[in-house]
């Protein structure tokens, strides 16, 4: 009867699993490029004004977590007002009252920018969603591992599960050109700079807490490793490859730790056939 009750709850568990994958695949989709405005040939063709000196910042009236950015409304308005905007939060961020939300270039267009305008353009709910948050869906993801290799529930398998479907999604991020900081209108104008999602900032924030709470789980840790060997021949970026030389080394450093027995040997063995 109760691997009966096991295997049943397992199934649900891997249900669950697949339906947060599916939607982080789909925001995956929308956000690796974001396609709204125009962005430059290269980063470092853009000359971005000084908004400190030059902008007048506007703040958040109220607290809650940033769903989603109307990047439509927002470049519209900058066009129409020969604007230039810089926003601070991205969304899954939590912002509080009196945060700073965005920056308006030149400084006398924020008077103009009525309260109501800017709750237009930022939507700040009680949760996070994944509508414009690819983090949310890598983090359901890693909540459900973390879960899993509690001891209270000490599934490995289901842990397994989850980092699979985290690496197919990393893969395609790994894969996708980043999003620029800068938009341009179809002149070719700045008028957004906005905060970019990158490959590296999500598999940190990702693979973390999976270090940590599968330290002591080797079947987990053999998994992780070569998910990373999977990554490795997708990542093509300074930037990227220089996270997975430090992400390998802390994993070894984990694997060093383990008790000496036939299962740490297997891992070390692993290890040194792909060395970093």
């Amino acid at each position: 009867m109760g691997f009966v009750h096991h295997t049943a709850k397992s199934i649900q568990t891997s249900d669950v699993v697949k339906r947060a994958a599916a939607q982080l695949d789909a925001c995956i989709e929308k956000l690796f490029p974001t396609p709204i405005g125009t962005p430059p040939e290269t980063e470092t063709a853009i000359d971005e004004p000084d908004f400190l000196t030059d902008g007048q910042v506007i703040n958040s009236s109220e607290s809650g977590y940033l769903q989603a950015i109307d990047l439509d409304r927002i470049l519209a308005w900058a066009k129409q007002a020969n604007a230039i905007v810089k926003i601070h939060p991205q969304p899954g961020d939590f912002v509080t009252a009196a945060d700073r939300l965005f920056a308006v270039i030149p400084a006398t267009l924020a008077s103009e920018i009525e309260s109501s305008q800017a709750a237009k353009w930022f939507i700040l709910g009680h949760e996070r969603t994944g509508e414009q948050d690819a983090r949310y869906g890598f983090r359901q993801l890693v909540e459900i591992a973390v879960r899993a290799l509690s001891p209270s529930t000490n599934d490995p398998f289901t842990a397994i599960n989850a980092i699979d479907y985290i690496g197919c999604a990393l893969a395609v991020v790994a894969e996708r050109e980043p999003a620029s900081r800068y938009r341009l209108d179809s002149a070719g104008q700045l008028r957004i700079v906005a905060p970019a999602e990158s490959f590296r900032a999500i598999a940190t924030e990702t693979f973390t807490p999976l270090r940590f709470y599968s330290r002591e789980h080797p079947l987990v840790i053999r998994r992780f490793w070569q998910l990373l060997d999977t990554l490795a021949s997708r990542l093509t970026r300074a930037d990227d490859q220089d996270w997975l030389q430090q992400t390998r080394a802390e994993l070894k450093s984990i694997i060093e730790q383990l008790p000496d027995d036939s299962e740490r040997r297997r891992l070390r063995d692993l290890t040194q056939s792909n060395p970093s």
